[in-house]
């Protein structure tokens, strides 16, 4: 069977006072799951670019950052993938895409509130073999 693969972009939707520039990416840039895993972390570098809250505008490293998550083989009935994403400023408004293979792919799920708050979550079911 061949690995479930999500992209997990997180965008930037007000624009800093800065001209944007190219960012490093993120760190890991790519997360293997394994059904027993509990976490795994990455960290993402500012970005300073602007979306506009549309992923199809994405800019990697300028107004977005993707991370990919594959999920290994396995028994992953019944079982969840959390995905969650913070930052230090209410007053910033991100939104955070799970899309399926890779960034142009199906959006699974999507969390997208809005100001002022400094979290986006959401889950995605798996429940596969």
């Amino acid at each position: 069977m061949r690995p479930l693969t999500f992209a997990c972009t997180s965008l930037a939707a007000l624009a800093l006072l800065s001209a944007p520039r190219s960012a490093p990416a993120a760190t890991p840039e790519v997360i293997t799951l394994s059904p027993g895993d509990t976490q795994a972390t990455w960290q993402t570098p500012l970005i300073v670019g602007n979306t506009g809250e549309d992923p199809n505008n994405c800019i990697e490293d300028v107004s977005c950052d993707t991370v990919v998550i594959v999920l290994a083989a396995g028994d992953w009935t019944g079982k969840r993938v959390f995905f969650s994403i913070h930052w230090l400023s209410p007053a910033s408004d991100w939104d955070l895409y799970i899309l399926e293979g890779t960034v142009n792919g199906e959006l699974v799920s999507k969390s997208d509130g809005f100001i002022p708050q400094n979290a986006e979550s959401t889950a995605v079911e798996v429940n596969r073999v």
